[in-house]
């Protein structure tokens, strides 16, 4: 009588296919990883966009001035503008609501105002994802005068992934407002979006 032999797979065959699954969760993963930035680039950018609306809606509601708030130097002190509430603010600088009364340099920001005045959610802010540390708080905006108008502002924001026009964009955005493109992108910013007050 014969005995039949069972052939199994060999080492080498399941080294095989373990290397091909290893390929595919490696691939997967990738992709998984690129779909979770563009998703969080996104939400900055629809936030950036309503954040830029509410300052314009402040702006036009308060005989179209632009609102106060960020950062000040220790030891100065602004004249408030009556309209923003916002006592010894500066009118630039970091600018998500969160960072308000955080120290002395940011006794309140542009975010906090808007938040104050009921034209935009605090939670606009807080369910953003972290894209920027500043100490000890999370941002993502920054606002500061184009050319040295206050009626003109930039309003520039942190993507983990701008697309190369909006690299484009945001250099020439800067350029055109005499802001030096290397220390914001030096903060973390990476677009933006001119408002015209």
């Amino acid at each position: 009588m014969h005995k039949q032999l069972r052939r199994g797979f060999t080492i080498v065959e399941i080294l095989v296919v373990v290397v091909i699954i290893s390929i595919l969760v490696l691939i997967t993963a990738t992709i998984y990883q690129n779909a979770q930035v563009q998703a969080r680039d996104t939400q900055v950018r629809d936030a950036a966009a309503k954040f830029a609306e509410a300052i314009k809606l402040w702006s036009a509601n308060n005989g179209g001035i632009s609102p106060l708030g960020g950062w000040v130097a220790a030891g100065t002190t602004s004249t408030p503008d009556g309209a923003s509430g916002c006592t010894g603010g500066g009118t630039s600088g970091w600018q998500n609501a969160n960072m308000a009364g955080t120290s002395t340099n940011y006794p309140c920001t542009v975010g906090s105002v808007v938040v104050n005045a009921g034209l935009l959610s605090s939670d606009l802010f807080t369910k953003l994802p972290t894209t920027v540390k500043y100490g000890n708080n999370t941002t993502n905006f920054m606002v500061y005068s184009c050319s040295g108008s206050m009626q003109n502002r930039v309003l520039m924001y942190a993507l983990e992934d701008p697309t190369p026009k909006e690299t484009q964009d945001f250099t020439d955005l800067l350029t055109s407002c005499s802001l030096p493109l290397a220390t914001y992108t030096g903060y973390g910013m990476s677009a933006g979006i001119l408002m015209k007050l």
